[in-house]
């Protein structure tokens, strides 16, 4: 199972400025759900099955990596 640290997240955008980030009544950031089936996907990535994808952002490095079957493993930037 994947997992994403949203409040992490939420956290270091509200600390770049972003006013939306901002946890409360005034902020609407995004969700990431992976406990809900009427978004989940149907069938995996095979062909980033086992991989773990790096991209560099202004914010960091972006790694993202999939289990050997073709899930999301995990997300993370740093």
């Amino acid at each position: 199972m994947a997992s994403v640290h949203i409040d992490e997240v939420r956290s270091w955008r509200a600390d770049c400025g972003d006013g939306d980030a901002v946890p409360g009544p005034g902020g609407s950031f995004f969700e990431i759900r992976f406990d809900s089936v009427a978004f989940a996907p149907n069938e995996p990535d095979l062909e980033f099955a086992g991989r773990v994808l790096t991209v560099d952002s202004p914010q960091g490095v972006v790694t993202i990596t999939f289990d050997e079957d073709g899930w999301l493993k995990a997300f993370d930037i740093s």
